[in-house]
């Protein structure tokens, strides 16, 4: 996508990349196959529009999964603050 966008990260894992648009912004999304059973178990729980993205999500290089999704209301970013919730969970201590 042309033009300027903000990649969220924390310790190595990536969260997103951001596309701003006039009223929303896109994003995309991309998570490891090792995750792929957590996220399939959580799509149900989210918006009709996340839980497709999620369940229809698209190979990413050989690694992962991809979804693309608008931002564009405050239930669709709680979504996406839910997925990155599966992707860094807190690290259990011994």
């Amino acid at each position: 996508m042309p033009g300027w966008n903000l990649k969220f990260q924390k310790s190595g894992a990536a969260f997103g990349t951001w596309y701003p648009k006039p009223d929303a912004f896109d994003v995309m999304f991309i998570w490891s196959y090792k995750l792929d059973q957590e996220m399939m178990l959580l799509a149900p729980t989210l918006t009709a529009q996340m839980a497709e993205h999620v369940q229809q999500a698209a190979d990413f290089m050989k690694n992962g999964r991809c979804i693309m999704f608008q931002a564009d209301s405050a239930e669709v970013v709680e979504d996406y603050k839910r997925m990155c919730a599966i992707k860094k969970a807190p690290a259990l201590r011994a």
